[in-house]
């Protein structure tokens, strides 16, 4: 289904696509949710200027703060918001595939990314050592499958991965 002629394209204004579309809200200011006319947030905005980096995913810790993994330039980074600011946790995580929709659990000590071609990047919350767990023909205790879609630590603290081979549970 295409937009709607009678309905602005992000850029339309004479602005290239990508590019903000008028002066930036103020703390306080409702932010627009969908450009094209759709819905609005029902409470204060406020833009977090993050100075060139780019978050890929966004997950919670077990103390409900934000963890973002994202790219600097050529580097991937694991970063928490303290309330104020990002802190990195850790740097140089290996390339991996993100995919279209990735998701991120923490489970124990370590940050678990989904990934769509590389499994699950684990990322140690408190060393910033990083592995990958992937498949492994023949292993049923191993994840079926290097497509990630999603995570879920459920309230057990049992972490589940859903892959495009089925489901992992790890306990």
């Amino acid at each position: 289904m295409g937009l709607r002629a009678d309905r602005p394209r992000l850029g339309d204004a004479g602005a290239p696509l990508g590019r903000r579309l008028g002066p930036r809200p103020h703390p306080g200011a409702a932010c627009r949710v969908d450009p094209v006319g759709g819905a609005r947030a029902g409470g204060p905005c406020r833009r977090i200027d993050l100075e060139g980096f780019a978050p890929r995913v966004l997950g919670l810790d077990a103390e409900g703060r934000l963890l973002t993994v994202g790219r600097e330039g050529a580097a991937w980074e694991l970063r928490r918001w303290t309330g104020s600011e990002f802190v990195r946790l850790a740097g140089a995580l290996p390339e991996v595939g993100w995919g279209e929709a990735p998701s991120l659990a923490v489970v124990g000590r370590e940050a678990w990314a989904a990934t769509a071609t590389d499994g699950v990047l684990a990322v140690g919350l408190e060393t910033g050592a990083s592995r990958l767990l992937v498949p492994t023909p023949g292993d049923p205790t191993t994840l079926p499958a290097f497509r990630v879609r999603a995570l879920l630590v459920d309230r057990q603290g049992a972490a589940w991965a859903g892959t495009a081979r089925g489901l992992a549970l790890w306990r």
